[in-house]
């Protein structure tokens, strides 16, 4: 399935239905973000339109998306991540580290959904952990469950404070400040 761009001038891309569409709005961050912080604001006609669209793929993922479709960050921290190993712990308390150091809470560029999948692979090559363990530890402690969508993104479209909250919580510190 292809999707039909909405301005060629400003390269909104919309797709009406499937997963492209769908994992877009499984992650609740729907077109605004993406296309505002790179774009700007819409024509009026482009934005009514992406608003119509956004909620026909809500109400596919609502009624017919299968589980695996369906995404949701957890508010609490997941039970499971109790089954992560020691390096991984150590892998997503590192991340935590460097996401404060990078300045996500205050730099716009620091936690673009790049910036955050070029610093997960840069974590997980100074902890010399697989980059598949990386990902499930990260997948677990929002998701709860094993895999997920690209990470970077997913960690860049939720509130900062909270991820780094959740990475240090889900590393096991004892000290993890409040979202």
């Amino acid at each position: 399935m292809s999707c039909r761009p909405l301005s060629f001038a400003r390269g909104y891309h919309v797709c009406p239905s499937g997963p492209d569409v769908a994992s877009r709005s499984r992650l609740d961050i729907g077109w605004r973000w993406p296309t505002q912080a790179r774009w700007g604001d819409p024509h009026p006609a482009e934005a009514a339109d992406l608003e119509r669209r956004t909620a026909a793929a809500r109400a596919w993922l609502d009624a017919y998306a299968p589980e695996k479709a369906r995404l949701v960050v957890q508010e609490r921290l997941p039970a499971e991540v109790k089954e992560l190993g020691e390096d991984q712990r150590l892998y997503l308390g590192a991340l935590a580290i460097a996401a404060e150091k990078a300045g996500v809470a205050t730099d716009a560029t620091a936690r673009t959904g790049e910036a955050w999948q070029a610093r997960i692979f840069e974590v997980a090559g100074a902890a010399a952990i697989p980059t598949g363990r990386a990902f499930g530890a990260l997948y677990v402690a929002f998701l709860d469950r094993i895999n997920g969508p690209r990470a970077g993104w997913l960690l860049s479209s939720l509130d900062q404070a909270f991820v780094v909250h959740r990475l240090r919580e889900a590393a096991g510190w004892q000290d993890a400040p409040a979202a």
